[in-house]
């Protein structure tokens, strides 16, 4: 099945979104998303339907949150 161009835009818009936020940390920041148990997007739910921001981020900023309050 093609890829919409809508699911196309919203690939892009992470993607911008991911690099444009963390630089050379977004590859890390995008291993973290997980399987969303849908047809699309396969991977990184989305936290709003609006705007390109995805789980993973969430779980990044709690693990730098985690190294620099518990060590």
């Amino acid at each position: 099945m093609p890829i919409e161009t809508a699911q196309l835009l919203y690939i892009v818009k992470v993607a911008e979104h991911l690099s444009t936020s963390y630089g050379d940390k977004a590859f890390k920041v995008a291993r973290l998303a997980q399987l969303t148990g849908k047809r699309w997007p396969v991977v990184g739910r989305k936290l709003h339907d609006d705007y390109p921001y995805i789980e993973a981020e969430v779980c990044n900023a709690f693990a730098d949150w985690l190294k620099i309050f518990l060590l």
